[in-house]
């Protein structure tokens, strides 16, 4: 019996840490998330993106959604290529 007990009190204990081990990686993960966010000024793209969205209303959200974030991308590749340029000559 005393030897069921120590198994059921591992078991517990070891069921324990595994918890907090998966909530501190979750605390992690959440953190690097944020740092990305933050990094990437992503809030700020889809905060844009959907006033886009809701100004224009188009038929198509999901064509419109392709159409603006490829733009966005031409746009940023040309302000840099600019910036390069800018630099060099």
């Amino acid at each position: 019996m005393i030897l069921l007990a120590s198994i059921d009190t591992t078991v517990k204990l070891l069921s324990a840490l595994l918890l907090k081990m998966a909530t501190n990686l979750e605390e992690e993960q959440t953190r690097e998330c944020e740092a990305y966010v933050q990094t990437h000024n992503i809030q700020q793209l889809l905060k844009d993106c959907i006033i886009q969205l809701c100004v224009s209303r188009p038929d198509n959200p999901i064509s419109f959604l392709r159409e603006y974030f490829q733009k966005l991308e031409r746009v940023s590749h040309l302000i840099l290529l600019f910036l390069i340029v800018r630099v060099f000559f």
